[in-house]
């Protein structure tokens, strides 16, 4: 039922949720075809890393509850984590790497949030759930665009373009992005940035 305000707009139904408007702002936000094309400007500068992913950390919060996943830090880091990076476009991968976490998983699952040290001197930047898993023979195909493979895709809301451009953002700004997964427990997807000195 929909209730109508006097200057006759409709109000938002109450299934518009927080993480419906997240998935809406991953969506409009992540534009394959600027990225293909190479006319997307970056503003590549020192960002925190840790203050980004406390922010969507956040943000995601909603959509994890609304789904019955807890959403939480294997270690809350200390102190800051300062990498090279356009800000708004890292803070959209890692929005749609959670946002993938907490969509395509178990019921009563989670999402695992972790920083690692690497030895090349980069800061790896893991977000771990208790998904399906992606078989072997989908492994190749994750990060081609509206490839969607999961036993539930028809049910998720999503375009199947969103790995696809955050790998190539990644890529743009001079980091890495990779997953690994096992069938029937969970993907742990991750990105490394080289720390600023």
């Amino acid at each position: 039922v929909h209730s109508t305000f006097a200057n006759g707009c409709k109000k938002p139904p109450d299934g518009l949720s927080a993480g419906k408007h997240l998935l809406k702002l991953i969506n409009e936000v992540l534009d394959l075809s600027r990225v293909g094309s190479g006319n997307l400007e970056l503003s590549i500068e020192p960002v925190d890393m840790v203050l980004i992913v406390d922010n969507v950390i956040s943000i995601s919060k909603p959509l994890a509850d609304e789904k019955g996943i807890s959403l939480e830090y294997q270690e809350i880091p200390q102190g800051s984590y300062s990498i090279e990076a356009d800000q708004l476009r890292f803070k959209q991968v890692v929005l749609n790497l959670v946002s993938n976490a907490i969509k395509y998983n178990k019921p009563n699952g989670s999402v695992v949030v972790s920083y690692e040290k690497q030895e090349s001197g980069k800061m790896r930047l893991g977000i771990r759930d208790t998904g399906h898993g992606i078989s072997d023979r989908h492994k190749d195909m994750l990060f081609r665009p509206f490839e969607r493979f999961d036993i539930e895709a028809e049910q998720i809301e999503g375009t199947g373009i969103g790995l696809t451009i955050s790998k190539q953002l990644i890529e743009l700004m001079n980091g890495t992005i990779g997953f690994e997964s096992t069938l029937g427990k969970g993907s742990f997807f991750y990105i490394d940035f080289p720390i600023c000195d």
